[in-house]
């Protein structure tokens, strides 16, 4: 849904790959070109951003990032200063951000999820970050989730597209989702 907040039809979504299936086939559900910037894979394993490639992916049709931090399936969470490199390469391309930011209460011990909406208010302006307590706490079928707008304008759009396809969640999942507000009050207000 928040695809269709700054993407239309031939328009491109990009996507840093391996990626979970849902998020990898959003580009193909909406008609829109599916931008690849591959993360690279060190010889210990470990997955991290080849800047070039990032770059690299972003064309003159790319309206949007989604980004999944903490990524899944590789589990990395991106430290401040990576998220920092990815905001400002968007922003100077004009490319918005939909942060998944749903798995970031299970990260390994030693690790810190950072928002990247919290990075400031310029970035925050032009983020929808989506959590929900359905991975954390296993609550996948109470069906609540929660997108952080905080951009007036960029808000209205959102609730606008959610018309007939997103229902309003129901008690139980509202009430599990409540104590979420620790995280996402670390994200910069507009208003």
């Amino acid at each position: 849904m928040a695809a269709r907040v700054f993407a239309s039809p031939g328009d491109g979504l990009l996507e840093q790959v391996p990626v979970y299936p849902p998020i990898l086939r959003c580009p193909g559900n909406m008609g829109l070109t599916r931008d690849e910037a591959p993360l690279a894979r060190r010889a210990d394993g470990r997955y991290e951003v080849d800047w070039e490639a990032f770059e690299r992916a972003i064309h003159s049709r790319t309206r949007a990032f989604i980004l999944c931090n903490p990524h899944n399936p590789t589990g990395r969470v991106y430290t401040r200063e990576e998220l920092a490199r990815m905001a400002e390469i968007c922003g100077r391309r004009g490319v918005a951000i939909i942060a998944d930011e749903i798995h970031c209460d299970l990260i390994y011990a030693g690790q810190r999820h950072v928002p990247i909406a919290s990075l400031g208010p310029e970035v925050a302006a032009r983020t929808v970050t989506l959590m929900s307590p359905s991975k954390t706490f296993n609550l996948a079928g109470l069906k609540c989730a929660i997108a952080v707008v905080t951009d007036a304008a960029l808000r209205e759009k959102f609730l606008a597209t959610k018309v007939d396809l997103v229902a309003n969640p129901n008690v139980f999942g509202f009430a599990a989702a409540h104590g979420f507000d620790s995280l996402y009050n670390t994200i910069p207000k507009q208003d």
